[in-house]
């Protein structure tokens, strides 16, 4: 078991490009061999960068394998939400439209007709294509410090309120 672990210790890790026990002690591991002491810490920056780096690699990998994509759901947008199927004649999404007026990170608050508002993540949500509510001035939150944008005043267009027009106030 101790030859394993030593020789683990003494492999360069393919992340930081190191071996853990130069790391770990700022040395390397003695051998057998001989050869000069050297005492010196690898710079912590060289590798947190590779450290970054390598899992960048595999965020990008992961990310193209999943076929993962940014949500387009934006404030303004007049969106669907996705419904529970409880039997065949049931469609995927609610046939009433909803305005987007929140967007925190992937969580996307909506407006219904009646004003109630709907959060949920954007993967919930299916964005009409082309068809933005009319009048949406965005107003940013100072007060904090991620991005939340909230919608001030929304108005759907008529042809897809089904000849209601309506406005909803935050």
């Amino acid at each position: 078991m101790q030859r394993m672990l030593q020789a683990y210790r003494s492999m360069p890790h393919v992340t930081t490009a190191f071996t853990p026990h130069t790391l770990t002690f700022g040395r390397d591991p003695r051998t057998k061999l001989p050869e000069a002491v050297q005492e010196l810490y690898p710079d912590d920056q060289v590798v947190r960068d590779n450290d970054r780096a390598a899992k960048g690699n595999v965020k990008s990998y992961t990310d193209t394998k999943a076929k993962a994509k940014a949500s387009l759901v934006d404030i303004g947008n007049v969106v669907f939400i996705r419904q529970r199927k409880t039997g065949k004649l049931f469609t995927p999404f609610h046939p009433r439209p909803l305005v987007v007026t929140i967007r925190k990170g992937s969580l996307v608050t909506a407006r219904r007709q009646d004003g109630s508002l709907v959060t949920r993540n954007t993967s919930m949500f299916h964005r009409l294509p082309h068809i933005v509510a009319e009048d949406h001035p965005v107003v940013d939150d100072e007060d904090t410090e991620d991005e939340t944008r909230v919608m001030a005043e929304v108005h759907i267009p008529e042809t897809l309120a089904m000849g209601l027009h309506f406005v909803f106030k935050v």
